[in-house]
């Protein structure tokens, strides 16, 4: 069966890393990027920063 990494629900996400004995380089969850290996939850976790990121309201000093 395929599917989408977004539509996991965690209890899946929990499983697959479960049945790969958490050796997250060999998990289909993970996708392999220049910096090392990224899991679901440390997209997740950016998506938050750059939407926090993009929401935060900053003081300026120019007129536009």
């Amino acid at each position: 069966m395929k599917t989408q990494r977004k539509l996991l629900t965690e209890e899946q996400k929990d499983k697959i890393c479960k049945a790969y004995g958490y050796h997250c380089y060999k998990c289909p969850i993970m996708k392999e990027f220049d910096d090392g290996y990224w899991c679901t939850i440390g997209v997740k976790e950016m998506e938050d920063f750059i939407r926090e990121f993009w929401n935060e309201e900053i003081e300026i000093e120019v007129d536009v």
